[in-house]
């Protein structure tokens, strides 16, 4: 018996994860090791952050993709005080953001007050930082560094970007 579209897919997904070190993680951890390290990006593992999947591409040119959960959006942000680049999907292991390593509060606020993240951070290598949020909300994200802050809305909604590089400090 020959293997459905879907097995066929799963199998192939499998052995993209397997030859790139990924094997048996879910998406979120994928995302949280690709995001937090420039390790892959020397290895030529790319990853593009979507509304509701993670495309994944090799450096044999090799494609995957991981669903994301219907409740969970993954926003990623890197605050700055001079210098930025455009961005709307997050490219875990492409984009650079200004102040890598640096400490920061984050407080991200739902339209109805609730607090959604309220955590001292500190930005990974690429000079991002990002958050599991439920999906489909929209809000408030206050961040301090050092004597400088920003306040901006977001969205997790459908056609909401997962990178946020327009918070600048002052």
């Amino acid at each position: 018996m020959a293997p459905t579209d879907a097995q066929a897919s799963g199998s192939a997904t499998a052995d993209f994860l397997q030859r790139n070190g990924l094997a048996g993680k879910d998406v979120k951890t994928v995302v949280s090791e690709l995001d937090r390290t420039q390790d892959d990006k020397a290895r030529g593992l790319q990853g593009s952050v979507r509304q509701g999947e993670l495309q994944l591409t090799d450096s044999s040119g090799a494609k995957a993709t991981l669903p994301i959960p219907a409740d969970s959006f993954y926003l990623s942000m890197a605050p700055y005080v001079s210098r930025t680049h455009s961005c709307f999907y997050h490219h875990l292991t492409g984009c650079q953001g200004e102040l890598a390593d640096a400490p920061m509060a984050v407080t991200i606020t739902d339209s109805s007050g609730r607090r959604l993240v309220d955590q001292q951070v500190r930005t990974y290598d690429n000079g991002f930082v990002g958050f599991w949020l439920p999906r489909g909300v929209s809000g408030t994200i206050h961040v301090t560094y050092a004597d400088k802050a920003v306040t901006a809305p977001f969205t997790t909604g459908p056609q909401a970007p997962t990178c946020v590089a327009t918070l600048q400090l002052t």
